[in-house]
C-alpha cells in the first residue's frame, strides 16, 4: 500500500498505525521517515502548545481539540517506537569531507521545531509537554551524545527550559538530564 495517497491526519487516526510500525511495515516506514512527514507530524504537538482552558460548554471545540491530542499521542507514540529509519531520519550522519570519520548532526530544522516549543512564553500544555518530554528521552536513550551536544548548543536551552520547569512534563524531562 502507498501511503502517499493519505494525509498525515487520515494515517494518525487509525488505531492500527502503530502495530503497522512494530511489525516493520516497510512502506509506512518510508513514508513516515520523510522529513516532510516527520514535520506535519511534529506539529500536532509543537503548534499552539501553550495551555488553554476548553469548555465543554463548545463541543465542537472540544472535539477538536480532542482529536489533536489523540493524533499526538500516536505521533509520540511513533516517535518512541523504537525504529531506526525513523530515528535515523530525526539524525542524519555525513562523513566529513577533511577526516575519514563519520560526525553526526541532528536535522536542524526539524530539531529546532521541537526544541523551538520551549520558546513560547505562555504556560505549556501540560499533555503536549509530556509528549516533548517522551520525545526528548527518547532521543537521549538512542543517540545520546549527539542528543546532548544538540542541547548543551542550543541558545537559552536552560532559560527556556527552567521557565517551564513547574509543566509536569518539562520536570520529568529535567529528571531525566
Amino acid at each position: 500500500m502507498s501511503y502517499d495517497v493519505f494525509r498525515i491526519s487520515e494515517l494518525l487516526d487509525e488505531d492500527s498505525i502503530i502495530n503497522e510500525l512494530i511489525h516493520r511495515n516497510e512502506n509506512l516506514i518510508q513514508y513516515l521517515a520523510r522529513e516532510d512527514t516527520l514535520k506535519a507530524m511534529l506539529d500536532y504537538i509543537t503548534k499552539d502548545c501553550g495551555y488553554q482552558e476548553i469548555s465543554m460548554e463548545d463541543m465542537e471545540e472540544f472535539k477538536t481539540k480532542q482529536l489533536r491530542f489523540k493524533r499526538a499521542h500516536q505521533v509520540t507514540e511513533l516517535l518512541n517506537a523504537d525504529n531506526e529509519a525513523i530515528s535515523k531520519a530525526l539524525i542524519k550522519r555525513y562523513k566529513s569531507a577533511f577526516s575519514s570519520n563519520k560526525i553526526t548532526i541532528l536535522s536542524e530544522e526539524l530539531t529546532s521545531q521541537l526544541l523551538d516549543m520551549l520558546q513560547c512564553e505562555k504556560d505549556l500544555n501540560p499533555l503536549l509537554a509530556c509528549f516533548f518530554s517522551k520525545i526528548i528521552g527518547s532521543l537521549i536513550k538512542q543517540h545520546p551524545e549527539d542528543t546532548w551536544t544538540l542541547l548543551k548548543n542550543r541558545e537559552n536551552f536552560v532559560d527556556d527550559i527552567m521557565r517551564h520547569m513547574s509543566t509536569s512534563g518539562i520536570s520529568d524531562l529535567i529528571m531525566r538530564l
